[in-house]
């Protein structure tokens, strides 16, 4: 992803990915593709990153507390 993504900082954070501009993308990804080991880690980094923070559980408790936020207040 470039730096101007949204979720840059948590690729970043997960190492699930790599941050890079659009002017280096090319280099950026030959040098990926030249080591399946490191993307095989990120894949596997980046697939635990975002069950953890998109995963149904994660979202249920989210939901979860909003809707008990809302019932105190009414």
């Amino acid at each position: 992803v470039t730096p101007e993504v949204g979720l840059a900082a948590a690729v970043r954070e997960a190492g699930g990915g790599l941050v890079t501009s659009a002017e280096r993308l090319g280099e950026t990804l030959r040098d990926l593709l030249a080591d399946p080991a490191a993307a095989d880690e990120m894949g596997r980094k980046g697939a635990a990153a975002a069950t953890e923070r998109f995963g149904w559980d994660t979202l249920a408790a989210e939901m979860e507390a909003a809707y008990s936020k809302l019932e105190r207040r009414a």
